[in-house]
């Protein structure tokens, strides 16, 4: 028979997902369509048997009248899962899974257990799902929802060592019942990589009462029975592909490399006056901002952020107070801050995160002293690469912060 125990445990267990999902954060949710497996453990619960007769000499009992009170054994549930994961956190998926649990023990009409009982229960549902998960950008995110469809309940085998109706389960046969059914859920999910996302989840489904027709050689006989269960899964899914990203994305741009001008050779009397410069902050020197023009960019090499988040590191601040220097220095320039990714992690997640880096920088020039109606910020995310993301060292050049120069005395660049 079922312990209490067991009971607990599945509820514990619900209730750690749900606290579990409450408190997370993190990275990124795939867009577009999907394919996955789920399997698990599934816990049926009790159902009372009611039998519907017409024979009355052979079943001298008032229809509905309750025969027998079933309990099962933990069984299992296996599924396939198809559908479409919209980039704001819904879900629409098709679901068909199986739930398999034998029989554990019968009560008869008369309250005394039988010795032995044999057979299985088993459900083929067909559902249709919609779940939504919140804080849809990040890689560790909780979700909930449910679905409706059809469950295909059947009694395999069944047979019931005792006395009365079920003797020896020799007057028993097997039999099937298609009802509606619906299930709810809820879970952790987590994205492993950029394709792959796995989940464990929590799944209770109901069904209608069923008709079963058990009782061999007894064509006005029927038996009534309704399914339910809760089961815990552990899904993987394969993501197909991001939805195309409706953001506007500039045109890809070269870095700008202005080459250092040597000073001019002159009599030894005659002092050379360097040429302006626009060169980015490098080796504790400051930015030099005097020889930009519109269309030029600045690679910000050394202004770094926390991982996974648009907070400044220490060094960052430091780097970027020279920044403030050169641009005060020169008040007729009009930046734009760009963030830049590299290629992991979901389409939709990296332009977000580099918009929102460059957005931290902007905001960090305009705290530090330099007119906010200088500054803009936009994010690329992995869409202006300039070396190979197959590498560490490319992925390092592609994560970046820069100045792109688009105003100078009245001068803009061509955007």
């Amino acid at each position: 028979m079922k312990s209490a125990g067991t009971q607990q445990h599945l509820k514990l267990a619900t209730i750690g997902l749900l606290l579990a999902g409450s408190l997370s954060g993190g990275v990124s949710a795939n867009e577009g369509w999907y394919l996955g497996l789920e399997g698990g453990v599934n816990d049926v619960g009790g159902q009372k048997f009611r039998i519907f007769s017409a024979d009355r000499p052979l079943f001298p009992v008032a229809d509905g009248t309750q025969v027998s009170d079933v309990s099962f054994d933990e069984g299992y549930v296996a599924g396939l899962v198809a559908g479409y994961a919209a980039g704001f956190g819904l879900q629409v998926e098709l679901e068909l899974a199986h739930r398999d649990n034998d029989f554990d023990e019968v009560l008869l009409e008369d309250g005394q257990p039988s010795q032995r009982v044999g057979g299985r229960e088993f459900a083929d549902t067909a559902f249709g799902n919609l779940w939504y998960d919140f804080f849809p950008s990040s890689r560790l995110r909780p979700y909930v929802g449910g679905g409706a469809g059809i469950a295909r309940v059947a009694v395999r085998d069944p047979s019931v060592d005792s006395v009365g109706f079920f003797q020896d389960g020799s007057n028993l046969r097997s039999d099937f019942d298609a009802v509606f059914a619906w299930q709810a859920g809820a879970g952790l999910r987590y994205d492993l990589t950029r394709r792959w996302t796995a989940s464990l989840d929590y799944r209770y489904l109901r069904a209608n009462t069923g008709r079963f027709d058990l009782l061999d050689n007894n064509p006005n006989s029927f038996v009534k029975a309704r399914y339910w269960s809760q089961s815990a899964l552990l899904s993987i899914r394969y993501h197909f592909g991001a939805a195309p990203s409706a953001a506007p994305q500039a045109p890809e741009e070269p870095v700008a490399v202005v080459p250092v001008v040597a000073a001019p050779i002159e009599e030894p009397a005659a002092e050379a006056i360097p040429e302006p410069r626009c060169v980015a902050p490098e080796n504790g020197n400051a930015a030099e901002l005097g020889g930009c023009k519109p269309g030029d960019v600045i690679v910000l090499r050394g202004v770094n952020f926390a991982f996974d988040q648009a907070t400044l590191e220490p060094n960052a601040r430091a780097l970027l107070d020279g920044v403030v220097v050169a641009l005060n220095k020169y008040p007729d320039i009009k930046v734009s801050v760009q963030g830049h990714t590299d290629s992991r992690g979901a389409d939709a997640y990296n332009l977000k995160l580099s918009d929102r880096r460059a957005k931290a920088v902007g905001d960090y020039l305009v705290k530090a002293g330099v007119d906010a109606s200088r500054i803009t910020s936009a994010g690329f995310g992995e869409t202006q690469p300039v070396a190979d993301n197959a590498t560490d060292e490319g992925r390092e050049l592609n994560r970046r912060v820069a100045l792109k120069v688009v105003e100078r005395s009245g001068t803009a660049s061509a955007e």
